[in-house]
């Protein structure tokens, strides 16, 4: 998880939230809102992992309620499972939540830190939620998920990192190949420099010119990294000399 977006129109509450979530963990990014044309602009803009929404914002200042809103972030395919959280001072409201935007959970004002840290731990350290995907901003501008499971391998060239998948190629210069090692699962490796790669989607390894194969695809094994690949790869997995 990384980026947060609040949707309140009280100051107060806004800044409670931000000093708890901050506090919670520093390496958020958290973008607030206080209407719906704001909301709007914002997550289209940017690809936020999770929304915290005011069910009961100023129609004054609004021209949605904090329902609605929720409603139209579920009409965007980027955000089916996005998890919401409502706040709200009227927990008889959270039926229309639950029913209609399929929210993750709801917060009661007055809260505590207990109530806020509660509830991002049921998102953090969901099975529901997943966390099995990274997010990327293209070269077109574009900001999308895209699942591990497939991504068959990565190469960073001219400082662009572009992704190889079942369902597509997408580049990007917003995350680097160490960065991108971060978050990967184990069962990527990096084999090069430039190269990162999803071990099952490997089809073959010749050993002596350190090259392997994926989907026709013929990708180096750096000197540097070919003693730690082998250690992994070779147990069990087919290979050519």
């Amino acid at each position: 998880m990384k980026n947060i977006l609040i949707v309140e129109d009280d100051p107060t509450q806004v800044n409670g939230l931000k000093i708890l979530i901050r506090n919670y963990d520093s390496t958020f990014e958290i973008f607030t809102a206080s209407n719906s044309k704001e909301a709007i602009s914002i997550y289209n803009s940017k690809l936020i992992d999770l929304f915290i929404l005011d069910v009961d914002l100023s129609l004054s200042n609004s021209d949605m309620s904090g329902i609605d809103i929720g409603i139209h972030i579920r009409t965007n395919s980027r955000y089916n499972y996005t998890p919401i959280i409502y706040i709200t001072g009227v927990p008889e409201k959270i039926c229309n939540a639950v029913n209609d935007v399929h929210c993750f959970s709801y917060i009661s004002k007055p809260y505590t830190t207990t109530n806020v840290y509660k509830a991002l731990d049921d998102i953090i350290y969901s099975p529901l939620v997943n966390s099995n995907r990274i997010s990327i901003c293209t070269l077109e501008d574009i900001h999308m998920y895209l699942d591990y499971d497939n991504i068959m391998y990565i190469d960073c060239l001219n400082h662009t990192s572009t992704f190889y998948t079942i369902n597509g190629t997408f580049s990007t210069r917003s995350i680097t190949l160490r960065d991108i090692m971060a978050q990967c699962p184990t069962y990527f490796l990096r084999i090069h420099k430039s190269y990162i790669a999803n071990v099952h989607f490997i089809d073959s390894y010749k050993k002596n010119e350190r090259e392997i194969t994926i989907t026709g695809n013929k990708l180096p094994v750096g000197r540097s990294y070919k003693e730690m690949f082998e250690s992994i790869y070779l147990k069990g997995e087919k290979y050519e000399f």
